[in-house]
């Protein structure tokens, strides 16, 4: 009879421990679902990997690739420079614009690696500069107020060692609503909220683009990308008419 009540015993402890497992791994399955997925899993994974996730690009061979070849190639004081991540990176800019532009942006780029490179740019005193950075930032959990605090050291450094550039900061745009959490989303409107003031103590122009690429939730529109983040060409010649008078002015 003791046998048969340990047994039972047993066998309901087996069967709470396998619930309990059941619903951690339903929740955690819900918790990854809702920040993206796979997608978000995978990030994770690689800020576990890195020993520097926020600020370190010397394994990512892309970017030190990209890097090298910027060390060969001049930016004068006439020049107009783009900077930023991929969004800015995988545009043919002079094509689009029919000016010659110097497409100085990286894959991947956060405001703290930037930062890192951002002499090269200063020291070149060119004449304008457009700036888009900080989705990274956001997708890599990077604060909004550490955000916002790199983007001020950026311009803090334009202004000291190339005042007479132009600046013209721009918006983030928005991400898809089905990969991309409503924290994100809100982080970014938190981001834009902030960079109208950041321009005007700089002496910047601001370009709002978001509005432009929102659909009617305040989610990138579909029509404007494939994977809810990078941009085809509808959305490259759209960014174009938004800054074009920006550019030849």
């Amino acid at each position: 009879m003791r046998t048969r009540i340990l047994s039972a015993m047993q066998s309901i402890l087996w069967l709470v421990s396998f619930g309990l497992n059941g619903l951690f791994i339903t929740a955690f399955s819900i918790f990854v679902a809702r920040r993206g997925g796979w997608t978000y899993l995978g990030r994770k994974l690689q800020l576990i990997r890195s020993s520097d996730p926020y600020e370190d690009f010397s394994n990512v061979p892309f970017y030190v690739h990209r890097l090298n070849q910027f060390a060969y190639l001049t930016i004068k004081p006439t020049d107009i420079v783009f900077l930023g991540d991929s969004l800015t990176n995988e545009a043919e800019w002079s094509e689009l614009l029919s000016i010659s532009i110097k497409n100085r942006a990286i894959s991947g780029d956060t405001t703290a690696g930037l930062l890192q490179r951002l002499d090269s740019i200063t020291q070149s005193t060119p004449h304008k500069v457009f700036l888009m950075i900080g989705i990274n930032d956001l997708i890599r959990d990077i604060s909004v107020e550490q955000l916002i605090q790199n983007y001020t050291t950026i311009l803090t450094r334009f202004r000291a060692q190339s005042s007479l550039t132009q600046l013209y900061i721009q918006s983030l745009l928005p991400v898809g609503d089905r990969r991309y959490s409503p924290e994100l989303r809100a982080n970014i409107l938190a981001v834009n909220q902030q960079l109208p003031t950041l321009a005007v103590a700089f002496s910047c122009i601001y370009i709002d683009l978001f509005p432009h690429f929102a659909n009617q939730h305040g989610s990138l529109d579909s029509q404007y990308s494939q994977d809810e983040l990078h941009l085809n060409g509808i959305a490259y010649d759209q960014w174009r008419q938004l800054i074009q008078e920006f550019v030849v002015s």
